[in-house]
C-alpha cells in the first residue's frame, strides 16, 4: 500500500504525494545541498526518528482549572509586561 502525504494549498485543497514521489523529491533537494547542509540534514533525520519525550497532554488534563483565575491573570500580565524585553545584565 502506498501511503499518501498532503499539504494544504491556498485554496484549501490538499496536494498529495506518494511515498515514492516524496522520496524522489527529497533526493532532488538533497542533491543540491552543501556538505555542511548534508550534515545538518543527517542530524535532523536521526533526531526525527527518536521517540518523543515529555508528558503527554492527556495526562495533564487533571490540572485543568486548578490554578485560580486571579493567579492566571497575574501570570498573563507578567508575561505581557516582560515580553520582548532583554536584560543584557542578566546573562553574566
Amino acid at each position: 500500500m502506498v501511503e499518501s502525504r498532503g499539504r494544504k494549498l491556498e485554496n484549501n485543497e490538499v496536494e498529495t504525494m506518494s511515498d515514492i514521489e516524496l522520496k524522489e523529491e527529497l533526493k532532488r533537494e538533497v542533491d543540491t545541498l552543501s556538505p555542511v547542509q548534508l550534515q545538518k540534514l543527517l542530524q535532523f533525520a536521526r533526531k526525527v526518528k527518536e521517540p518523543l519525550r515529555g508528558t503527554p497532554g492527556h495526562t495533564l488534563e487533571r490540572f485543568i482549572g486548578s490554578i485560580p483565575s486571579e493567579d492566571l491573570k497575574v501570570m498573563m500580565e507578567a508575561i505581557e509586561e516582560g515580553c520582548g524585553q532583554i536584560d543584557k545584565e542578566g546573562w553574566d
